[in-house]
């Protein structure tokens, strides 16, 4: 399965794509269809390591 990541995107969560006609419909890109999508890989980062630090 496809992971496309992002920097940046206005989408906050992590997602799963399942039908081009609503990301084109969403002004997103259609190549993301059937694909796990990361959209902010900072924050992606950060909650894994709040998740996993020790004190």
């Amino acid at each position: 399965m496809p992971i496309w990541v992002d920097l940046d995107h206005p989408l906050r969560t992590a997602q799963y794509h399942p039908g081009a006609k609503w990301l084109r419909d969403h002004g997103h890109d259609p190549e993301m269809v059937k694909a796990v999508h990361i959209p902010d890989a900072g924050r992606l980062i950060s909650l894994i390591k709040s998740k996993t630090s020790r004190p």
